[in-house]
Order: C-alpha cells, then sequence, then structure tokens
C-alpha cells in the first residue's frame, strides 16, 4: 500500500507493541467474560462436557488453545495483580499463564 511506505521502522516497532498491548487487553476481557460465564455454567445448557469444549466451539479456537485460557483464568481468579497487568497491557497473556 502506497501509504505503508511513509512509515519508518522505529514507526513500526511502536506500531507493534501498541498492537501487542491491546491484544493483552482485549484478552484479559475474554478471562473476565470466561469467568462470569464458567460461573453460570453456560456450557451445560450447550451440551459441552467443559468451559473449554464450549469455548473453543464458541470461539473458533483450537482446543488446547481454549484449555489453555480457561486454566489461566482460573489460576489467576486469587491473583488480581496478573489480571490488572494483562488489563492495562503490560503484560502479555503469555506472561500472565506463566506467572499463574
Amino acid at each position: 500500500m502506497e501509504w505503508e511506505r511513509d512509515f519508518t521502522v522505529d514507526d513500526r516497532e511502536t506500531r507493534l507493541v501498541e498492537t501487542a498491548q491491546m491484544v493483552a487487553r482485549l484478552q484479559a476481557l475474554l478471562v473476565e467474560d470466561l469467568e462470569l460465564l464458567d460461573t453460570a455454567q453456560v456450557f451445560t445448557a450447550d451440551g459441552c462436557r467443559s468451559l473449554s469444549e464450549w469455548a473453543s466451539s464458541r470461539l473458533d479456537l483450537g482446543l488446547e488453545t481454549a484449555r489453555t485460557i480457561v486454566h489461566t483464568m482460573r489460576r489467576t481468579a486469587d491473583k488480581p495483580w496478573i489480571r490488572q497487568a494483562l488489563a492495562a497491557g503490560s503484560i502479555s497473556f503469555d506472561r500472565a499463564e506463566a506467572l499463574s
């Protein structure tokens, strides 16, 4: 694209970091919403055996990816500082998983 030629390498690096921070903030929302839906046991109403199975089908994720999100959600339930850092975009989801 023509407009992309105006970007410098520094501009691209800045945009890359900002995009990663946005992704982390969005993943924090996934964790928050999944926690509420887990409490409501929504997966049972759809005939799924687990929240991971439900999230996999509902979010079009691989089962292992869904399991990772659900496990991280459960392991960070009592670690608000991890959730806050993820929501702020100051850590990645992978870092939140490792810290949990």
